[in-house]
């Protein structure tokens, strides 16, 4: 009986050495491809980031530099003590602005109200020229 060497195959017959190599090409292209696909689907919109003062205490205020108060619940809105919609408070705040630069706005809010009406909210006084927003979140009793 004869031994066969290692380098032929189980069948006696020698392994194949012109083997098609593997190519990367097509890998690439479809690399290449998603990556264009995931440019081109990626949002271009430019990100705000908006700016909170959080107030640090609620009595300290004197008269003269009493703010303004807008309470935001999950179903309405108020400023000081009056429901409004947001297209009336931009227009009130504009007009007080203009008889009043330094005006002041404390931001309240109640439990449950999505953050995402807080921040259209939030981003609606900003564009009003309001500089100074507090935000406070009411106290829990």
């Amino acid at each position: 009986m004869r031994l066969k060497s290692g380098a032929e195959g189980i069948y006696g017959r020698q392994p194949q050495a012109n083997r098609s190599a593997l190519s990367l090409t097509p890998l690439i292209d479809v690399v290449f491809i998603l990556l264009l696909f995931f440019i081109l689907v990626t949002s271009s919109e430019r990100w705000q980031s908006l700016r909170i003062d959080t107030a640090t205490s609620a009595g300290a205020e004197t008269a003269d530099l009493a703010p303004s108060v807008l309470w935001l619940t999950p179903d309405a809105m108020l400023f000081d003590d009056r429901e409004v919609t947001t297209e009336a408070l931009a227009l009130t705040l504009r007009r007080q602005l203009a008889l009043k630069p330094t005006l002041r706005l404390v931001v309240q809010t109640d439990d449950g109200v999505p953050v995402q009406r807080l921040v259209a909210v939030l981003d609606q006084l900003r564009q009003t020229g309001l500089a100074d927003i507090r935000l406070v979140r009411r106290a829990v009793q």
